[in-house]
């Protein structure tokens, strides 16, 4: 059985940060929580459509509290980049 390596959530946020999103230099310790970015990009993309149902809400006057415990600030790279 092939050894898994403990970071390798962080080193899969760092590539996609890198390929997709332009992020020269993303980097946390090793013992923070680091969820795949994969599943932050379609929890956006889904709050986004559900603000799109809503024809009087303007995007500008959107805004989202995300009360999460994880420390890589995914979240901000992400929206700031797709949304802005």
């Amino acid at each position: 059985m092939p050894e898994i390596k403990p970071t390798i959530s962080k080193d899969f946020n760092d590539t996609l940060l890198k390929k997709y999103y332009g992020v020269a230099v993303w980097d946390i310790p090793n013992n923070y929580l680091c969820l795949a970015t994969s599943g932050r990009v379609d929890f956006v993309s889904y709050l986004a459509l559900l603000a799109e149902l809503r024809p009087n809400l303007k995007p500008e006057n959107l805004r989202l509290l995300n009360i999460g415990i994880s420390k890589s600030l995914v979240y901000p790279i992400i929206v700031t980049h797709a949304y802005s």
